[in-house]
C-alpha cells in the first residue's frame, strides 16, 4: 500500500491513470491508496483504485478512453434494443455489441416500463425525447457535450396549418398530450380512450400522410418499419380525430434547444457534477436526495481539451451505513482527475461496469453492485475497438 499525498487538488488537474489521489474537500482523511492500471487496447485503459480513508475502504473503478484514437468509438446500446423492456444488464449488452467495456446510464421506470427517463441517441436517430436533466453526448465529429436539451416538438396539417404540441417520442402516454410513438418503442403501449393517427414518411424531412385513425383505442401496439403513430388521450384525442383525418398531410418537427441533430450518440443522466473545471450544483438534479448521501454512482467526465474521455464507477451499498460517494464528493473526484465537464449516471444497484480483458472472448463486470448481482438497466454506454 502506498501512502497518499495530502495535497490540496487544482483546477481540473490531469492526473493520469495509476496517479495519486490527494485529499478532496468534503472528503474523509485519505490514509493509504493502491491502484492497478490494465490496458484494455491502445487508447483505453482500466484503472481500479483503493482507497483506504477514515470512513472506511473505498473502491472506484475508471476507464479512460484517446477518443483522439480512430480505432476507437462510443456508442449507446438500449435494453433489447427496445424503449419499453424488462431491462437488460450490461454485460450482456456489451457482449451483444461486442463491446470493449462500459457503464450504466439512464435513471429508468424500475420496476415498471422499464423506460428510460431522458434523451436517447443512436447512430444520429432520436430514439428516445427527454427531460431537463443532463445529457452526455457525443457528435459527428467525436466532440463530447454535457449539458441540457430542452424539446420543442410539434405537428403541423399541412392541408389547413393547424398545429399541435408534441409532448414527448416514445413515451408512455400522458393526458391531452400527443405522443409519437415508432418502431423504437418495441412494445405495447397503455392507453385511456385514445385517437391513434397512423403515418406513412412522404419523402424525408418529416413529411407524412395520414393512412388510418383509430379512436377510442385502450392500448397502443408496436409500430413497424419506418411507420409513425401521434397517439393522443382527453384533448389531444378529439384534435387528432377532427383535424388529422385519413388522407391528409402533417409535418412532424423533432426539434430542440440546442439541437439534437448534431449528435450522433446520447444518453440521459444527472446531475451535472463538474462545469467549466470546477464543481457544479446542478438545480435540475434527479433523485436529489441522494446529492449529500453516500451512494454506489456512476458518471462520466471529458477533459478540457476533449480528447480524454473518463468513466468511473464507485463502489458502495445503500444500506446502513451507507456507502459510496456523496454528489459533490464525486464532483471533486471526477475534477482532480482532470474532468473539465462531468456528470453522473444512474446510481444505486444500477452502478456498474464492464470490461473486456485481453485474451478474453466476453466482458465482465469489474465492481461489485450494490444488489449482490447485476441489475437489468434500460441503457448504457459503450467503448468499441
Amino acid at each position: 500500500m502506498l501512502t497518499a499525498a495530502i495535497t490540496p487538488p487544482a483546477l481540473a488537474v490531469d492526473i493520469p491513470s495509476g496517479g495519486r489521489v490527494g485529499q478532496l474537500p468534503g472528503w474523509p482523511r485519505i490514509l493509504d491508496q493502491s491502484t492497478s492500471v490494465e490496458q484494455l487496447r491502445s487508447g483505453v485503459t482500466l484503472s481500479s483504485v483503493q482507497l483506504l480513508t477514515s470512513s472506511g475502504l473505498l473502491k472506484l473503478f475508471q476507464l479512460d478512453v484517446d477518443l483522439t484514437n480512430p480505432d476507437v468509438s462510443l456508442a449507446t446500446v438500449v435494453s433489447h434494443n427496445s424503449v419499453v423492456s424488462t431491462g437488460e444488464t450490461v454485460t450482456s449488452m456489451a457482449n451483444r455489441t461486442g463491446a470493449l467495456g462500459g457503464i450504466n446510464g439512464d435513471y429508468f421506470a424500475i420496476h415498471t416500463s422499464g423506460v428510460p427517463l431522458n434523451w436517447t441517441v443512436q447512430n444520429g436517430n432520436l430514439i428516445r425525447s427527454g427531460n431537463r436533466w443532463a445529457v452526455f453526448g457525443m457528435t459527428s465529429d467525436n466532440q463530447v457535450n454535457i449539458g441540457k436539451y430542452s424539446w420543442l416538438g410539434s405537428v403541423t396539417v399541412t392541408d389547413s396549418g393547424l398545429n399541435y404540441p408534441i409532448e414527448a417520442l416514445n413515451l408512455p402516454l400522458i393526458d391531452h398530450r400527443i405522443i409519437v410513438v415508432n418502431q423504437s418503442m418495441g412494445s405495447v403501449l397503455a392507453a385511456k380512450d385514445a385517437t391513434l393517427t397512423y403515418l406513412t414518411p412522404e419523402g424525408s424531412g418529416g413529411r407524412y400522410k395520414v393512412r388510418a385513425v383509430l379512436q377510442h383505442q385502450t392500448t397502443v401496439p408496436p409500430v413497424n418499419g419506418s411507420d409513425v403513430v401521434l397517439a393522443g388521450e382527453g384533448v389531444a384525442a378529439t384534435w387528432l380525430a377532427l383535424y388529422a383525418p385519413v388522407g391528409s398531410h402533417v409535418q412532424l418537427d423533432y426539434s430542440s434547444i440546442p439541437d439534437w441533430r448534431n449528435l450522433r450518440t446520447a444518453i440521459g443522466g444527472g446531475p451535472i457534477l463538474v462545469k467549466n473545471g470546477l464543481p457544479y450544483q446542478d438545480p435540475e438534479a434527479p433523485a436529489s436526495f441522494e446529492t449529500n448521501q453516500p451512494y454506489p454512482v456512476s458518471g462520466g467526465g471529458i477533459s478540457q481539451d476533449g480528447r480524454i474521455l473518463h468513466l468511473v464507477t464507485v463502489e458502495g451499498h445503500e444500506g446502513r451505513p451507507y456507502r459510496g460517494l456523496t454528489r459533490p464528493q464525486f464532483a471533486w473526484y471526477f475534477q482532480t482527475i482532470g474532468a473539465w465537464n462531468a456528470m453522473a449516471f444512474d446510481s444505486g444497484g444500477s452502478a456498474q461496469m464492464v470490461a473486456r480483458h485481453p485474451g478474453q472472448p466476453f466482458a465482465t463486470i469489474v465492481n461489485q453492485p450494490s444488489d449482490g448481482r447485476e441489475r437489468p438497466v434500460a441503457d448504457g454506454l459503450f467503448v468499441y475497438g
